[in-house]
């Protein structure tokens, strides 16, 4: 499985948000192979940047709203912003990954039933190879038993 470090997204005071987020919009990134591992990773790695900026933006918005704005008041509200993501963000894995499952549970029980029609199929055939064997070995022993009459009677 991939797996990113965990970080937060902390931009500098100068820092133009308007231009951070344009420059990890994923509709600006022109790739040839969308398929590729670099253009996922890109992808992942611009995702996850969005929802970093995304949480600072709001943290930062409900900061400036309250009366008495400090930097100790942005921090605390950016990281209740990065939890709350975070434990989205874990819940949504956890679903994903649940409805996994799920799908493989069901395809190995519905293989099992395969198994099971199968496996009951070949005892049918089994036992009607079994008569047809029996009733060959008493054709034989009656050909058997005639022959052995029809000697002594010749004798």
């Amino acid at each position: 499985k991939e797996a990113f470090l965990p970080t937060f997204l902390w931009p500098q005071r100068d820092c133009d948000l308007i231009k951070l987020k344009e420059a990890v919009d994923p509709t600006s990134r022109l790739d040839d192979k969308p398929e590729s591992l670099e253009s996922r990773t890109a992808a992942k790695l611009t995702g996850f940047m969005q929802i970093r900026l995304l949480c600072y933006a709001l943290a930062l918005q409900e900061a400036s709203v309250c009366k008495n704005f400090t930097l100790e008041k942005l921090r605390q509200l950016h990281n209740e912003y990065e939890r709350r993501v975070g434990v989205k963000e874990a819940l949504q894995n956890h679903r994903r990954r649940k409805e996994e499952l799920q799908q493989n549970l069901q395809n190995r029980e519905d293989m099992l039933q395969q198994l099971k029609q199968a496996l009951e199929s070949e005892r049918e055939e089994h036992a009607q190879a079994c008569k047809e064997s029996q009733r060959q070995l008493e054709k034989g022993n009656r050909a058997k038993q005639k022959a052995e009459e029809t000697c002594k009677d010749l004798q």
